[in-house]
Order: C-alpha cells, then sequence, then structure tokens
C-alpha cells in the first residue's frame, strides 16, 4: 500500500480547501511520526490530523478513541459520511434549545507555549462554518483549551458562558464567536483564573454556511514582536501575539492544553456547525 504525502515546503501559500501551505511550510510532521501521535523520532511532540471521514456517529456524552465529547440532551455530534455522505465533516445539530450544547477535546494534554524558551512550536488550523450567523444563533470557539487546575478537557457544560457564548474560566487559545456578534471571530486567549484577552478583534467575519480556514503558529524564533502569527483562509494577519504578551498573567503560558472545538447556541432554534477537518502539531519546549 503507497502513502501519498504532501511536502508543504515546496507548495506556496493558497486559501483551498486544504491545510493552508504558509501554515504548515515549517512544521516537521514527517519528523514528529512514530509509533502514535503523542512522540516521533527527531523532535517529542504532538501531532494528528482527522478529516473525520471515517468517524462514526456519536450518541451523548459519549467519548471515542482519543476524544471526548459533551452534548446536551438531544444535541448530535454526528459524522456526515455517517448519514451516507460522502463528506468527511462532523456535525453538531439537535441543538434546539437555549443554551444546548456540544464540544470536542483532546482527552489528554498535548500542547504549550512556555515564554523564555529556546525550543518548542505550536501549530493549529481547522476548517468549520456555521449554518447561520445571526446574533444568538451559535457561539463557538476553536483552537485549544483545558481545564488545567483540574487537569481536565473541556467537552463539558458550561465551556462557553449561557447567554453570551464567551469563555468559561478555563485556559485558552485560538478564535471566540459570541452571541451577540454571530458573524465576527476574534482571536483571544486566557490564562485559568485571568481576564479574557482579545489580541486580535474581528480578525474575521463568517458568512452563513461557508467554511473558513482559521489557524495560528507560535515559534519560539520568531521576532519577539511576532511570537504568535493568526491566519485566515491561509493569509497572516498583522497584528501578532508578542514576547510581553506571553510574558503576562493573563497568557495561559507554560499551561498544556488541548484541541478543543465547543459551541452553544443563544436562542431555542436549531443552529448546525460543521468542522471539516482539523491540524494540531507541537514540539515539547
Amino acid at each position: 500500500m503507497s502513502v501519498q504525502k504532501t511536502e508543504y515546503r515546496q507548495v506556496p501559500s493558497t486559501t483551498a480547501a486544504g491545510p493552508s501551505p504558509v501554515i504548515w511550510a515549517d512544521c516537521p510532521w514527517e519528523e514528529l511520526e512514530g509509533p502514535n501521535a503523542y512522540c516521533g523520532g527527531s523532535f517529542k511532540g504532538f501531532h494528528h490530523w482527522n478529516d473525520f471521514m471515517l468517524s462514526p456517529s456519536v450518541p451523548s456524552t459519549t467519548g471515542v478513541s482519543e476524544y471526548a465529547l459533551y452534548n446536551d440532551t438531544g444535541v448530535t455530534v454526528t459524522a456526515l459520511s455517517a448519514q451516507g455522505m460522502n463528506v468527511g465533516a462532523i456535525q453538531v445539530g439537535g441543538n434546539d434549545l437555549d443554551n444546548d450544547e456540544g464540544s470536542i477535546s483532546f482527552r489528554d494534554q498535548t500542547s504549550q507555549i512556555q515564554k523564555g524558551s529556546a525550543t518548542g512550536g505550536v501549530w493549529f488550523e481547522c476548517r468549520i462554518k456555521k449554518a447561520s450567523i445571526a446574533d444568538n444563533a451559535l457561539a463557538l470557539f476553536a483552537g485549544l483549551g483545558y481545564d488545567t487546575g483540574t487537569l481536565a478537557h473541556l467537552a463539558r457544560a458550561n465551556t462557553l458562558i449561557d447567554d453570551t457564548g464567551v469563555l468559561g474560566a478555563y485556559s485558552y487559545l485560538g478564535f471566540n464567536t459570541v452571541h451577540a456578534a454571530g458573524e465576527t471571530v476574534n482571536f483571544v486567549y486566557r490564562a485559568e483564573g485571568q481576564a479574557i484577552t482579545t489580541p486580535i478583534a474581528g480578525v474575521a467575519t463568517m458568512v452563513a454556511d461557508t467554511y473558513m480556514n482559521l489557524g495560528f503558529k507560535y515559534h519560539p524564533q520568531n521576532k519577539r514582536a511576532e511570537r504568535i502569527k493568526v491566519y485566515v483562509n491561509g493569509a497572516v494577519q498583522s497584528t501578532y501575539v508578542t514576547e510581553a504578551n506571553i510574558a503576562a498573567a493573563t497568557f495561559p503560558d507554560g499551561e498544556k492544553m488541548a484541541p478543543l472545538i465547543a459551541t452553544k447556541v443563544g436562542a431555542s432554534a436549531e443552529s448546525l456547525f460543521t468542522i471539516d477537518w482539523w491540524r494540531i502539531a507541537s514540539i515539547e519546549p
């Protein structure tokens, strides 16, 4: 059986449906490959890419393989391939009561950013869409998150707060939409017990039922003023998370988090959410 691999270092930037080469060009993906997703040969770290083609239909509060899930009663997290569609994607639906939520997280901590470290790296990207961008239709978070106080994943109730969709009191780094502005994506972070910081408000504007690629990467060798770069549909943004930001108490510095998608509706009306794929890699500092 032959395996076809894409060498991202040789591909120019694009806004195609797959992972954005501009994000992944400097990720040592092959070097991270090993007998499982948690260790590799040349680097100690983590890598994971799932297009959800083979993922099953999942009932409420049931974890599957490396994932942990949370769904309110009646909410479904379903692989579109399980519905007879030749599509690799996961859809959250059945969320037709106010504050219904559905979340997907890695069970275990995978990735961290640590100030002052000369080694390490984090890459994250996902392709997502919302059926509606109306206010109070559906709030979401996509990125890294964890309850670092109790060392527990965030596939749980109230990862996003009722009636607002803002982040709960845990550690996060990624993209958030809230109920008050359903089309607006903000890039945010929060250290557990600290206030939410929004380094890029309005980093993207979603379009109803239209996929969008959202990603970020951290490398300790980036310029101090550009430690974390943020990308929308393969385009790097002109505002960055700096070394000084990472050193502040509000950033989840040194806190190991996990890939996380969280959704919550703000009204008693179903609002579908779909993730086509996500791709994550990290090198331990």
